[in-house]
């Protein structure tokens, strides 16, 4: 550490630090003259010239400045929008119903605990019914959570398990969890079962350990992504590893032909798109709610958007000074 702070014209030790603040400071300026260098920004040693460099480098964060979207990415903000709007209006109507009903019922319950004689002008139980089903539905669910207990396990992998994925959606009715293991072994499991039955399995997905794991939308008949919570004969699968990339793989029924590596296998993992472009080991990996695009973080301080049909990058987002 302190050769390389002398190499770099660094003082080796300033007052007060330890020695986990002098890998830090040396860590900083590392990843400082990196990014400078992607951007074309020449580096000379010295402290006059790095106390001028970091002037103006203070002068141009006063600059707001912005860069062009490209074509993808413009399209994707458009169904972002229009996806969260729609969910939006649906979210408030249903909510200016529930407040509508809900004062129909405190008005009917005030009436009864008066003692008043029931009336043609007082609304019927059909005019709050959903009221009355959210509330059956809350007291159901508090009454499951407290019973709450370990239904079953499943001896996962020979190696640490690293992540692990539900999802509403399901295939041939069955509900889907998946693992991934520092063996670099996919697993899935059946969420429907007490014993988490193995259904099927893809070992050597990467070629090193698989840290993020997302189960997708089920897909249309077209390939497409679907948000529709519904039985489906396939969905997309995602994974992110240290060997710098990530994957998406189709779930789907076996077909004739497969080479299943396993012959207890229920169903067939397929590699659909290979995402290359971090630059470190990779870290989580999330669907939008859309399905059709994907989100990979990364050591490298960056943040990605992909296109889930397409495997192509649309935005690279920087900005952390540590890994995301």
């Amino acid at each position: 550490v302190r050769k390389e702070l002398r190499s770099l014209g660094l003082p080796v030790r300033l007052f007060g630090e330890n020695l986990a603040d002098v890998r830090d400071r040396l860590r900083m300026e590392l990843a400082r003259r990196e990014v400078m260098k992607e951007q074309g920004i020449l580096i000379k040693a010295g402290p006059t010239h790095r106390i001028k460099q970091e002037q103006q480098h203070e002068e141009e964060e006063e600059i707001t400045k912005y860069s062009r979207a490209s074509a993808d990415l413009m399209h994707a903000r458009e169904q972002f929008a229009k996806y969260s709007l729609e969910k939006v209006r649906l979210r408030l109507e249903k909510e200016r119903n529930y407040r509508v009903q809900w004062q129909r019922k405190r008005a009917r319950l005030k009436h009864h605990n008066a003692k008043h004689n029931e009336d043609d002008t007082m609304e019927s139980p059909q005019d709050y019914i959903e009221v009355t089903r959210i509330e059956d539905e809350c007291l159901k669910t508090y009454k499951t959570i407290k019973n709450i207990g370990l239904e079953g396990s499943q001896y996962g992998d020979g190696r640490p398990i690293s992540a692990i994925a539900t999802s509403h959606h399901t295939i041939g009715g069955i509900p889907m969890i998946a693992t991934g293991s520092w063996s670099g072994t996919i697993k899935l499991w059946d969420g429907s079962s007490p014993e988490l039955d193995l259904l099927s399995q893809k070992t050597l997905a990467h070629e090193d350990r698989i840290m993020g794991i997302a189960l997708g939308p089920s897909l249309d008949p077209n390939g497409a992504g679907s948000s529709n919570i519904q039985p489906s004969s396939s969905m997309i699968l995602a994974t992110a590893s240290i060997d710098l990339t990530a994957k998406l793989w189709k779930v789907s029924t076996l077909s004739e032909g497969y080479d299943t590596q396993n012959e207890n296998n229920k169903f067939q993992i397929q590699e659909i798109n290979h995402l290359k472009g971090h630059e470190r080991r990779l870290c989580k990996v999330a669907f939008h709610p859309q399905g059709r695009h994907l989100a990979t973080t990364s050591f490298d301080h960056t943040w990605r958007l992909w296109d889930v049909e397409t495997g192509n990058e649309i935005l690279l987002q920087d900005g952390h000074w540590k890994e995301v």
